[in-house]
């Protein structure tokens, strides 16, 4: 390899210098008549919540590198694609890229469902740059990738999900990048279209492509990638060799798995906690109702009792009468609630003359002497 050649090989193509980027989420809460009254129904009174999917980001990539990225969902990985491909703008920070960029992040998008795979397929090329004239010349190259048959004539609406990505990468294959950037695609289509789609990138590779290759797929990205970058929360956390980041990718997850299960345990315990506190509150109440309520059904039969002795000394009751409904009101009371029950009654003949003191205190000993 002569100098020109080593000096073309490591030139920069994408280059990023401290990139940051940050999304706002409107968060929706409950407005009351005064929110409205106060902000003059304006939109003084949204919420929203900062994400920031990528935080200081620095990365160089040289020309003809395969780099793959990987990381947990909303790690970053597709901002960053986005930003490389200038489909979005950085807050801060510098973003430069060189030569022909071919974006397969979402595939699909622009396309009408009102026209047919050929018509679409034309659209999709212009989206892309690609001329007409090309696009005519591999018409039949497209279809054929893409496996499509007779649904080629048919309108988009008609497709399945996994049709339209599979002739939008067929779209995209005969496309000429210098830079292909992917986004999580290989999974269009069967095991046998999802390796026509890896052989094709691979053709990529060997025709000295840079690829920037984002996946979940650790065959995938060792079978395309020679270089890896570890990315989460938008941070990079680790760039170099595949075999050492997918080791440092693995620990990463473990380490993540072993907090949340941490978190859950302490949520656990303090939820067994809070439920056996609760249940501890729950019977200390029930048994003060239930105090409560024996104290109040104590006190209705004492004022019976009392009720049922005045109708004695008045002689509107005989005596039989009123020991039968003493010993009903008596006869579900412990020997502490029965000496209690005595008690009350006796200070209660206290107020009576003394005949009829007399006469409530022979009644109170007839009903004692038949509770024994």
């Amino acid at each position: 390899m002569n100098n020109k050649e080593h000096l073309q090989r490591n030139k920069t193509v994408i280059k990023l210098e401290n990139v940051n980027k940050s999304f706002l989420i409107f968060v929706e809460r409950d407005r009351t008549l005064k929110d409205f009254l106060i902000s003059g129904f304006s939109e003084r009174f949204k919420e929203y919540l900062k994400i920031e999917a990528l935080k200081n980001i620095n990365l160089n990539i040289r020309k003809g590198e395969c780099v793959g990225i990987v990381g947990r969902n909303s790690a970053g990985k597709s901002t960053l694609l986005k930003i490389i491909a200038k489909v979005l703008r950085p807050d801060s920070g510098f973003v430069y890229s060189e030569g022909v960029i071919l974006p397969l992040l979402e595939l699909g998008v622009g396309f009408n469902p009102e026209l047919t795979g050929i018509e679409n397929i034309f659209l999709n090329g212009a989206l892309l740059g690609i001329p007409k004239e090309r696009i005519r010349a591999q018409l039949k190259d497209i279809v054929e990738f893409s496996e499509l048959g007779k649904f080629i004539e048919l309108k988009l609406k008609h497709y399945s999900s996994g049709m339209i990505a599979r002739l939008a990468f067929s779209i995209a294959t005969i496309h000429e990048p210098d830079i292909i950037l992917i986004d999580e695609v290989l999974s269009v289509g069967d095991s046998i279209f999802q390796e026509k789609c890896i052989n094709k990138i691979l053709e990529f590779k060997r025709n000295g492509k840079t690829i920037v290759f984002v996946s979940h797929d650790p065959n995938s990205i060792k079978m395309i990638c020679n270089r890896l970058i570890v990315m989460n929360n938008g941070n990079i956390l680790y760039d170099g060799s595949v075999d050492q980041g997918l080791i440092f990718y693995n620990n990463l997850l473990n380490e993540i798995k072993a907090q949340k299960s941490d978190l859950s345990k302490d949520f656990f315990d303090k939820t067994q906690k809070t439920e056996r506190q609760k249940t501890k509150e729950e019977k200390i109440l029930t048994t003060e109702k239930s105090v409560e309520d024996k104290a109040l059904e104590n006190t209705k039969n004492l004022k019976k009792a009392r009720e049922l002795i005045e109708t004695l000394v008045n002689k509107k009751a005989d005596e039989r009468f009123v020991l039968k409904e003493l010993e009903s009101i008596t006869k579900e009371l412990n020997d502490r609630e029965i000496k209690a029950f005595y008690n009350a009654l006796n200070s209660f003949s206290k107020g009576f003359k003394k005949e009829e003191k007399l006469e409530i205190l022979d009644i109170l000993g007839k009903l004692m002497g038949r509770m024994k």
